[in-house]
């Protein structure tokens, strides 16, 4: 070491006082116990003496470390796998050409790690001396930030950091250009004087509470942007804490929901709309109800005397009428019981309207079907008419009265709407089909034509003039069936038959 460095006022960059008595031990000494790598490299030439190389001449135990072997004895070159003509190369024979010491960064590649080392380098007579420093976690951690900032600045959303005491003291490029405003005017709570005055409160309030209960903050508000125009953002912030369970840091984002906003909005607004029209709709149709109810009522005693005058007329007077006479008076009784029939039947729609299912019980398709055959039998008999069953489904829960309205219907209608040119035949089947028990009604009737289908369930709705009925049998029993969950179906033919499917959501 002696002959690198001569005790003189200055040789090859190394500044010695000559009065003090400075050993080759003191030299050794000071290279092993310093914290950084120190090694000298010497020069290799060729016959035409331009340098090829460097070798590794003296090494302290930190350089072994960091290298994680020994490197006296071998090239610089072959250590770094480099060529004499890269730029480290270059470094060390302009340090040497020009006698000028150099700080840079090299990179040496180990088996399982990447190493980035900061290197000084002096010139000593015709050698060099290089100290090493490891800096790989410093570019690591500098990496880091850069991705980091980099994902920060890529995302759309508003990024803020605060404070463990909820002070902002970091926010994103994005929030910069929203607001138009540098990091530096917005940090602090000088943030909050861009939240819309009607929502400042709620989100002190949601801010105050989660800083002091350490718990996530979450608010949706309107935040001012940098033309003067509010737009809504979902903020949010996690608190973060280290290691001893201590808070350290708030990560925030805001997110742009303005467009999702102004939707909900206009859908509110439809929504209130829509109930008050619903509300509206329900006073008249109730104010309806109650005049039916009423009319019904008040029409019944003056229909019950105009009856009664009838009978009357036609107990004291029938001697006294002519023929012609008599046919008007059983006109003006059969309109008297149209009359009364449609009243009763108007009572009845009001009914079923208000009802949205009677108590339920379990009820058998046969036993139903019997109890309609014995009120039909009249009628059955005198037209000879068929009634197959085939009950795949015996039993169900439903009001009974609701059922037997739905069954009595569709019977009677298939017995009134019947062909005269075949015997009348009615087939009744159920099935379960999922969730969905199927009641099947289907006659040889007369049917109806297509055009007709839409209008078939209006009330008093009527397609054959010629045969009696009130035409509220089938809006009656499509109004029971819907409030109770389910719907039916009808296919029909003319001069071929009808068949109607109730279906019963088994749900209800």
């Amino acid at each position: 070491m002696a002959e690198f460095l001569r005790i003189d006022d200055r040789v090859d960059g190394v500044s010695i006082n000559s009065s003090y008595d400075f050993s080759v031990n003191d030299i050794a000494w000071f290279f092993r116990t310093t914290s950084e790598g120190i090694a000298i490299l010497e020069p290799v030439r060729n016959e035409s003496g331009i340098i090829e190389d460097f070798s590794w001449v003296f090494t302290n135990s930190v350089t072994t470390r960091i290298f994680d072997r020994e490197l006296v004895g071998n090239s610089f070159l072959t250590t770094f796998h480099l060529s004499n003509t890269d730029v480290k190369f270059k470094f060390l024979l302009k340090v040497l050409e020009e006698g000028v010491s150099e700080e840079g960064i090299f990179n040496y590649n180990q088996e399982n790690a990447s190493l980035w080392l900061n290197v000084n380098t002096v010139k000593l007579r015709d050698s060099l001396m290089l100290s090493f420093r490891d800096i790989s976690n410093e570019i690591s951690l500098t990496e880091s930030e850069e991705r980091y900032r980099f994902m920060v600045e890529s995302i759309p959303h508003l990024i803020w950091t605060a404070d463990s005491s909820g002070k902002i003291d970091f926010k994103s490029k994005q929030w910069a250009d929203f607001t138009g405003l540098v990091n530096s005017e917005t940090k602090g709570y000088g943030w909050f004087e861009y939240v819309h005055p009607l929502d400042i409160d709620k989100t002190l309030t949601e801010w105050n509470n989660a800083i002091e209960n350490k718990t996530v903050f979450k608010v949706e508000h309107r935040i001012l942007n940098s033309n003067g125009e509010y737009r809504w953002f979902k903020s949010n912030s996690k608190p973060m804490f280290d290691i001893a369970g201590n808070l350290y840091k708030w990560m925030g984002s805001s997110t742009d929901i303005h467009e999702e906003m102004i939707h909900l909005e206009e859908l509110t607004l439809i929504s209130r709309e829509l109930e008050e029209k619903n509300d509206t709709l329900e006073r008249i149709n109730n104010d309806l109800d109650t005049f039916v109810y009423t009319a019904s009522h008040d029409l019944t005693a003056p229909i019950n005397n105009i009856e009664g005058l009838t009978s009357l007329i036609r107990f004291e007077l029938s001697a006294c009428l002519d023929d012609r006479q008599l046919e008007y008076l059983d006109l003006m009784t059969q309109s008297i019981n149209n009359l009364h029939g449609n009243i009763r039947d108007l009572t009845e729609i009001i009914s079923i309207k208000q009802d949205t299912g009677r108590e339920k019980e379990a009820i058998f398709f046969t036993d139903i079907l019997k109890n309609i055959e014995e009120d039909l039998f009249p009628v059955i008999s005198v037209l000879k008419a068929e009634i197959n069953t085939d009950f795949k489904v015996k039993s169900m829960l439903y009001a009974r009265k609701n059922i037997r309205t739905i069954l009595f219907n569709l019977i009677s209608n298939a017995l009134k709407y019947r062909s005269p040119d075949r015997p009348t035949i009615i087939h009744i089947s159920t099935s379960k089909t999922n969730n969905t028990i199927v009641l099947e009604v289907s006659d040889n009737g007369t049917g109806i034509s297509e055009d007709q289908m839409p209008e078939m369930f209006g009330i008093f709705k009527r397609f054959h003039k010629d045969i009696h009925g009130h035409g509220v049998g089938l809006y009656m029993i499509k109004r029971i069936i819907e409030n109770n969950g389910g719907h039916i179906e009808v296919k029909s033919e003319i001069n071929k038959g009808t068949v109607f499917q109730v279906h019963f959501t088994l749900s209800h």
